[in-house]
């Protein structure tokens, strides 16, 4: 049974949130996709919490129901869905859920801020989906000329116009905070991507991550090829690293792409084998 909650950051901000409850000491936290509300996740959710574990999914700042009514008041940044809301849901999960062991289950962007949240080193495991740095480079073809001119005109632009960035514009199904989609704007630019364009801190905490990590390159993904993915991979210098590259043939679909891991009736078979890999880790 889920339940929404409120989870406050660190600095006092709070986030929307639903919990899944379980019989277990055992947590699995699901970091979103950009732009993407927590609701896109609750049958997964629902999944891993039928198998055993504690769940959270929650809503960045300025997403979902942790926005402010008028999107163009949102001062939020890119940099803080890791080091204050994913650092937030941590505790949470450590002093609320009382879970001592902990999993991550990010999805595109929710696996870049992995590294930026300062007790990241509870983390016991990790599995990244459809995630990738993002930096133009790591596309080829007519893809890098797309993605270069996303990152140098598109987000800057119409985000700075709107005082927002429109949700179906990112692939997503909310609209990004202006200053959120500046920020990604400025971290496709650099060859570092997010660990490039902020001289923060937080950016020390990468190296403290010790889980194994297991990462799902979906092949018809546009949003995160190989190389991208590889390259996020890199910044975790203290896991062991697994990648499987799952295609719409492995899966008997005839389309995966950037969300459809996520849905039942597509990854199904696929969502057996993570949880099995989860249990394996925590154990």
């Amino acid at each position: 049974m889920s339940t929404d909650t409120v989870i406050r950051r660190p600095d006092g901000r709070e986030l929307a949130a639903t919990v899944w409850s379980a019989e277990s000491d055992q947590c699995v936290i699901i970091n979103s996709a950009m732009g993407v509300k927590r609701g896109f996740y609750a049958r997964f959710a629902d999944y891993l919490c039928d198998a055993g574990f504690h769940v959270i999914t929650y809503d960045y700042a300025g997403i979902g129901d942790s926005a402010p009514d008028d999107l163009r008041s949102c001062d939020t940044r890119l940099y803080e869905w890791g080091e204050q809301d994913f650092e937030g849901v941590l505790r949470f999960a450590t002093s609320e859920l009382q879970a001592l062991r902990i999993a991550v289950v990010g999805h595109s962007v929710g696996s870049q801020v992995i590294g930026l949240a300062e007790s990241n080193s509870r983390i016991n495991a990790i599995i990244m989906v459809a995630s990738q740095s993002g930096y133009w480079g790591h596309w080829s073809g007519l893809p890098r000329v797309g993605m270069f001119f996303v990152w140098h005109a598109v987000l800057p632009v119409i985000s700075r116009v709107l005082g927002h960035f429109p949700g179906r514009l990112a692939g997503g199904n909310v609209s990004l905070p202006e200053h959120v989609a500046r920020d990604w704007a400025r971290c496709g630019r650099d060859p570092a991507y997010l660990r490039g364009s902020y001289a923060r801190e937080s950016d020390n905490f990468f190296q403290q991550v010790r889980a194994p990590i297991l990462a799902l390159n979906i092949s018809d993904d546009h949003y995160a090829p190989r190389a991208s993915t590889e390259a996020l991979l890199s910044w975790y210098i203290g896991s062991e690293k697994e990648l499987i590259v799952v295609t719409p043939e492995s899966l008997g679909v005839k389309k995966i792409k950037h969300f459809g891991w996520f849905r039942e009736h597509i990854a199904a078979s696929s969502w057996k084998t993570a949880t099995t890999w989860l249990t394996t880790q925590l154990n």
